[in-house]
């Protein structure tokens, strides 16, 4: 494709990242905390300016769900369908970029957001600036679960489950890679789980970047020379800051497979830094070596190494590609399906993988930045503390109603 904007970031890119994610909300107190000069009552609760207002003449705030440190989303009303939806309500802040250019940058990347319609996308309704310098998105309004918590209160996944979320997420990236965009950041809390007619673990890949990190104040760096990303999900060229393309989403969906049928990722040290290094030098476990219960065919085991190759060629070449692997599992049907698929399959052993055949010592990607023996830029060592730091800080909005911009 000609010209890639990766709304999660790359450098060279007009991109807004992390601005307000739903899983950085904390939850309203329900409680207020107490005068330090009066022991015998608390503090009235505050009134809530947005409740009861109404946003392009259309959208009626209803209560408070969640609040991030740079904005929060409400339940609102759409009128005069009466549909029930989301409106993100984000208050900027300057830091890092002038109001012109957040401006420039929300608006551009809310007009891609809007272009995905896909089902398992999340469908944006409208957006806008106030003339009091609120600009507000409003979205569809889902019940459910992330991938992280159903794992979590779950455990592993079997096969054939893993394998249906999967080929749901990458439909959705498919349509984000059509219309140039790299997601970056695809990760078990970026994957929501709700539920569509009859069909279970119905996926709705959230996070598309859009409205995210623009004065770099969480858990992505994006200037020229930083990354943007969760480190147990990063692919190496990310890391390393190189260009990104489809084939890092693909690494990303190959470690949350790796982590539905195992139930952990196969890169997760102590620490943020480790676990970068880790990505860029060490060789995955097995399936059996991370979970020995793991009861997962040769077949999805091949096509999981295969995504988190460390060299983008290495991969699938598109999520049309690592589709048409999932499209069988167990047995005849896998082999004959993943036999159609362009490229050579990982070898490997108990030992993890092994080696790539056709691997080649060049990479495609522009290295951005001067690295280190271990492989990581000095920009990946700064942004790994800044995540550690960010995630000590974090609290995790759980609940079984969560609005979402992808």
């Amino acid at each position: 494709m000609a010209t890639t904007l990766t709304l999660a970031s790359g450098s060279g890119t007009l991109s807004l990242n992390r601005f307000v994610q739903t899983s950085h909300f904390t939850k309203e107190p329900s409680v207020t905390e107490a005068d330090d000069n009066v022991t015998s009552t608390t503090d009235p609760e505050p009134v809530d300016p947005y409740v009861g207002r109404v946003f392009n003449q259309r959208f009626r705030v209803i209560h408070l769900i969640a609040r991030g440190g740079l904005g929060a989303v409400y339940k609102a009303e759409q009128a005069p369908l009466g549909r029930v939806c989301a409106i993100k309500i984000l208050q900027p802040r300057y830091e890092e970029t002038s109001p012109d250019e957040f401006n420039k940058r929300f608006f551009l990347e809310a007009s891609i957001a809007s272009k995905l319609t896909h089902p398992n996308n999340v469908t944006l309704y409208d957006y806008g600036h106030t003339k009091d310098d609120i600009y507000f998105m409003a979205m569809e309004l889902l019940e459910g679960k992330t991938l992280a918590q159903t794992l979590h209160t779950e455990g592993p996944m079997d096969e054939e489950r893993a394998t249906h979320v999967a080929r749901q997420i990458c439909r959705a990236l498919r349509e984000a890679h059509s219309l140039g965009v790299v997601h970056r950041d695809i990760k078990p809390s970026n994957i929501f789980l709700t539920q569509k007619h009859d069909e279970p673990d119905f996926v709705k890949v959230m996070d598309f970047g859009l409205v995210k990190n623009i004065n770099l104040q969480d858990d992505g760096l994006t200037k020229a020379g930083m990354f943007m990303g969760s480190p147990k999900y990063m692919s190496p060229e990310q890391i390393q800051g190189q260009v990104v393309d489809a084939r890092t989403d693909i690494y990303a969906v190959g470690i949350v497979l790796f982590e539905m049928v195992t139930g952990k990722p196969p890169f997760d040290r102590k620490s943020s830094v480790q676990t970068l290094i880790a990505h860029l030098n060490e060789q995955a476990p097995t399936l059996l070596e991370a979970y020995p219960s793991c009861n997962i065919s040769p077949h999805m085991e091949q096509v999981i190494y295969r995504c988190i190759a460390k060299s983008p060629a290495d991969r699938f070449g598109s999520t049309d590609e690592l589709l048409l692997a999932l499209k069988g599992f167990r047995g005849a049907a896998a082999t004959a399906t993943i036999s159609n698929v362009s490229g050579s399959l990982p070898t490997f052993s108990s030992s993890g993988l092994q080696r790539f055949p056709g691997s080649s010592t060049s990479d495609p990607h522009v290295l951005m930045g001067q690295t280190g023996s271990d492989g990581l830029t000095p920009a990946a060592v700064s942004a790994a503390i800044q995540i550690e730091k960010k995630a000590r800080q974090r609290r995790v909005l759980l609940g079984g109603t969560v609005a979402i911009l992808a």
